[in-house]
C-alpha cells in the first residue's frame, strides 16, 4: 500500500498483482534484460519486448488476444480457442490482455475497472437533460457491453446498437451517418475511428463533448466541440482539451452542464427584462417626439428611473438559482437527442 507507481493504473495493477505471487519487478529486472521494445499502437493492438535471459533472446507480446492470435504462429484450432475464451472473459466484464511468445500463446491478464457508485444516477440525469451518451472504446465488445449494462445503459446488440472497429472500416460515411442515431457502443476502435465518429456527429448538427485520457484520444478531443480530459490522463490529452476533470468524475461534468444552463437562462431573463423595460421608455419618449408633445421625462429623471427600475432587478435575475437547470423536456427529431 506504500508503493508509488509512476506509470498508469494498468502497470500498477500488474506490478502489485505480481507481488502477491512473490514476483517483484526489481528482482525480475535483475534476471532479464529488455534489449528491444516496440510500443503499443492502435493498428497492431499489441506491444512487444525483446527479452534476454540466460543467454537466450525471445520476443514477448502483450495486447489484444485476437491480435496476438493473428501474430503468432499457431494452429487454427488454437486461435479459435483463444477467441472463444477472450469473448467469455470480456462478457463477464473483464478487461482482457493476452501474453504470447513468438510461437505460443501464454495466457491472459484480466483486469476489473470498477465503475463509480453514482454513475447510474448520473446517466439518468444526462438522459433527462437531453444528452445522449455513447461509448467509444478500444476494448473488446464484450467488455464494453458488460460495462454498459453495469452502469444502466440499455444496449441491444441485435438491433445494431454495437459496432466494432472492423465493421466501422467497412462502412462509408453516408451509411455510418444514417446509423449514428441508434449506435450506443463503438468497440475495438482506433484513434482514427474516434476522430471520424466525432466529425460525423458534428456534421449531423450535434454538439459533441468527448472525454478521454490517453494520447490516442487527443485528435478526437481536439476535434470535438468540447474536449474533456480526465485529470489523471496524459499531458497530451489535457493539452488537446477544453476542460480538465481534476477529480476524474463524470458527475462533475454533468454538474457543470447544469451550472452552464443556469447562467445561460439567467442571461436570457436579464436581457428580456432590460429590453422590455427600455421599450416602455422608448414608446413614451419617442411617441412624445413623434406627436410634437413636450418630453414627459428629462434626462435626469430617465437616469433615475433606469437606476432603480433596471439595475437592481437585473442583478437579482443574474444571481437567481431557480431550481434544477439540468433537466428539461427531451426534444427528439427521431434520431439523436438535442
Amino acid at each position: 500500500e506504500e508503493w508509488r507507481v509512476t506509470k498508469g493504473p494498468l502497470h500498477a495493477a500488474v506490478a502489485k498483482a505480481s507481488a502477491d505471487y512473490r514476483v517483484f519487478l526489481e528482482d525480475t529486472k535483475k534476471k532479464m534484460e529488455v534489449t528491444d521494445y516496440r510500443p503499443f499502437n492502435s493498428k497492431n493492438k499489441f506491444s512487444a519486448a525483446q527479452i534476454k535471459k540466460d543467454g537466450k533472446t525471445v520476443w514477448i507480446y502483450t495486447g489484444a488476444p485476437e491480435a496476438l492470435a493473428r501474430e503468432i504462429q499457431t494452429t487454427k484450432e488454437k486461435k479459435e480457442e483463444i477467441q472463444k475464451e477472450t469473448n467469455r472473459l470480456a462478457r463477464q466484464g473483464w478487461r482482457v490482455l493476452g501474453v504470447a511468445e513468438a510461437h505460443s500463446f501464454l495466457g491472459y491478464l484480466v483486469f476489473k475497472d470498477p465503475v463509480r457508485p453514482k454513475i447510474k444516477e448520473t446517466l439518468q440525469k444526462t438522459k433527462a437533460a437531453g444528452i445522449r451518451t455513447v461509448i467509444l472504446t478500444g476494448d473488446h465488445k464484450g467488455t464494453a457491453l458488460s460495462v454498459a449494462h453495469e452502469i444502466g445503459l440499455e444496449v441491444n446488440e441485435a438491433e445494431g446498437e454495437v459496432v466494432t472497429g472492423e465493421e466501422l472500416q467497412n462502412m462509408k460515411d453516408v451509411e455510418l451517418e444514417s446509423k449514428l442515431y441508434k449506435i450506443k457502443i463503438f468497440a475495438r476502435i482506433s484513434p482514427e475511428d474516434k476522430l471520424r465518429i466525432v466529425e460525423l456527429y458534428k456534421k449531423t448538427g450535434k454538439i459533441v463533448a468527448m472525454t478521454g485520457d490517453g494520447v490516442n484520444d487527443a485528435p478526437a478531443l481536439q476535434a470535438a466541440n468540447i474536449g474533456v480530459a480526465v485529470g489523471s490522463g496524459t499531458d497530451v490529452a489535457r493539452g488537446a482539451s477544453d476542460l480538465v476533470l481534476l477529480d476524474n468524475n463524470f458527475e462533475t461534468l454533468v454538474t457543470a452542464v447544469g451550472e452552464g444552463r443556469r447562467i445561460l437562462g439567467n442571461v436570457k431573463k436579464t436581457i428580456i427584462y432590460l429590453l422590455s423595460d427600455s421599450l416602455n421608455e422608448l414608446f413614451l419618449i419617442g411617441g412624445a417626439i413623434l406627436f410634437g408633445l413636450p418630453l414627459p421625462l428629462n434626462a435626469l429623471q430617465i437616469l433615475w428611473v433606469n437606476f432603480f427600475s433596471d439595475s437592481f432587478p437585473a442583478i437579482a435575475f443574474a444571481f437567481e438559482d431557480g431550481g434544477d437547470h439540468l433537466t428539461r423536456p427531451a426534444k427528439t427529431d427521431g434520431k439523436l437527442l438535442d
